[in-house]
């Protein structure tokens, strides 16, 4: 047919990589990826597919931490008192407020026992 041969391009691997991990953002378009390196969407889909090029996870930092005994210097006012309770509302009807210390099996009763109401 007298037509030219076709040659094939190479990437490197590190070219790849970063292909695909602009390819594998948040929002990123595949085939808008593939068009701004000049390749076909088919052949980034593929690279995706692989392990070899998949993004490599980044390491997780570090933070500094103390740990102390708390703190108390004063009795808790009455607005911080408030702010220990907890309020139920079991439908529209039925309101159970509780003191922060409740105990689980009470608080599953309570729940067991106005669960039921229609």
């Amino acid at each position: 047919m007298g037509g030219r041969a076709r040659v094939r391009s190479q990437y490197s691997d590190a070219f790849k990589r970063q292909v695909v991990s602009e390819a594998m953002a948040a929002g990123a378009s595949v085939a808008a990826v593939a068009r701004r390196h000049g390749l076909n969407g088919n052949l980034l889909f593929g690279w995706r597919k692989d392990p070899r090029y998949a993004p490599q996870p980044t390491a997780g930092a570090f933070v500094p931490v103390m740990v102390t005994e708390p703190v108390i210097d004063q009795e808790p006012t009455a607005a911080e008192a408030v702010d220990r309770r907890l309020q139920i509302a079991f439908g529209e009807r039925v309101r159970v407020t509780c003191l922060e210390d409740i105990e689980e099996p009470v608080l599953l009763r309570l729940a067991r026992v106005f669960g039921r109401l229609p």
